[in-house]
């Protein structure tokens, strides 16, 4: 009752996945619902900066490219977590007021570091802009992860992911499979 009055809405039951492989032989070793679709949340971060590495790899992008973030931009990723959201609120605030963009360019590698270094919301959401979301979701499809999908706002798909999906992504990514170490 509490939770009802207070407006926060339970998600109810607890559900759960578990995709466990040896790190050497890639044998699994034990899995518990491996290919049931559930929300991604963060996780999807892995997918987009990797696949965004991989267009780079390929010379389709120049992580060196300063992007600007837009004021639309920083006030949809204006949630969670991030270091953008800190470092650059008060900018944000003097733009609006004097409409002018105060937000200095950053480059898109900086944003790839501070999407996971600080699952930065503002900053996925600006590559993912910039890239393009069904650029993104191909480079996915093409690496076998037909049960992932990253967020559309325009068609309001959401983030979601298996356990094997992110299983065989982290084991192939952290071999160099799908991204060379450089």
């Amino acid at each position: 009752k509490t939770l009802e009055r207070s407006g926060i809405q339970p998600y109810g039951n607890l559900h759960c996945a578990v995709w466990q492989q040896d790190a050497v032989s890639r044998e699994v070793v034990q899995t518990s619902n491996p290919d049931q679709v559930y929300p991604a949340a963060s996780l999807s971060k892995l997918y987009t900066v990797a696949a965004i590495l991989s267009l780079a790899e390929h010379g389709q992008v120049d992580l060196h490219q300063p992007l600007k973030i837009t004021r639309e931009e920083f006030k949809q990723g204006n949630y969670g977590t991030g270091s953008i959201r800190r470092d650059f609120s008060l900018s944000y605030l003097v733009s609006k007021m004097t409409d002018r963009e105060l937000i200095p360019p950053i480059p898109l590698g900086e944003f790839l570091c501070r999407a996971v270094c600080d699952s930065d919301n503002i900053a996925v959401l600006k590559v993912a802009n910039e890239i393009g979301r069904d650029r993104i979701q191909g480079i996915l499809q093409d690496w076998g992860l037909y049960e992932t999908t990253i967020y559309n706002p325009q068609t309001g798909q959401p983030n979601n992911t298996t356990a094997e999906n992110m299983g065989r992504f982290l084991w192939e990514f952290g071999r160099g499979m799908l991204v060379e170490d450089e």
